[in-house]
Order: structure tokens, then sequence, then C-alpha cells
């Protein structure tokens, strides 16, 4: 009788918990993707979600081939721009780090510097945001 006197609260705070926990989850959502080569030194991806989501965070991710990415400019559907420097060499597979927006809000278009040089082979870059 003791031992569930005490194992009550117990589960029910776990459950209480686990739910707030649950809740306020939000994960990371694919916005669209590109293909990158070694003709050009920059790509643009547009948001077709415009003024649906406002985002916190982005971050751009790759497939077969490693990129140095240089900077990133950041297009707000107010058309204010904001510029971040970037000096990463992204490996195969891997993305560049979260890259916290200065200010939220409805992210239009996203476009990216990288060295061709660095480029291995035609590559997909996609990205990826963080909403409010």
């Amino acid at each position: 009788m003791l031992t569930r006197r005490l194992l009550m609260p117990l589960i029910f705070m776990a459950v209480i918990c686990a739910t707030t926990v649950t809740a306020s989850a939000k994960s990371w959502e694919k916005v669209d993707s590109t293909t990158i080569g070694r003709k050009m030194d920059h790509g643009t991806i547009f948001n077709p979600h415009l003024n649906s989501v406002r985002y916190r965070m982005i971050k751009l991710t790759l497939s077969k081939s490693p990129v140095r990415f240089l900077r990133v400019v950041v297009t707000y559907g107010n058309d204010e721009h904001v510029q971040i420097s970037l000096n990463d060499l992204v490996p195969a597979e891997g993305s560049t780090q979260d890259l916290t927006l200065p200010r939220i809000g409805y992210v239009k278009r996203v476009d990216f510097w990288y060295d061709p040089a660095s480029l291995e082979k035609t590559t997909s870059v996609t990205l990826f945001a963080y909403p409010v």
C-alpha cells in the first residue's frame, strides 16, 4: 500500500513531463533543394511556403560531395537581407552548423556562395529551417 502511494505520484509526474516535452518539441522542416556544380559559385533556394511559417534557424545539408560554403544571404518576406559569413567545409552527407537568424521571420529565399574547387562532383543542397 505504501509503495502504491509513492509510486502513483511519480508515474503521474513522469506522464506530465513526457507530455510537456512532446508538446513543445519542434523539428527541422525541409524547405526545398537545388543542385550545384563546379561551373557556378553560388546557388539559390526559394521557399515555396512563403508567409506560412516563421523561422528562427536554418541549415544547409549536402549529398554526394563536400562543399566549402563562404557566405549565406537570407532574404525575408519583406525583402530585407541578412548576410551570414561562413568558411565551413561541409563533408558529403553533412550539414552546416545551425545558423541562428538575427530576427525571426518569413524566409523568402536563401542565396549561398561556395568554393567550386571544393566540389568533387555535382551535389544536391537542401535547405532545412527550424520554425518558431
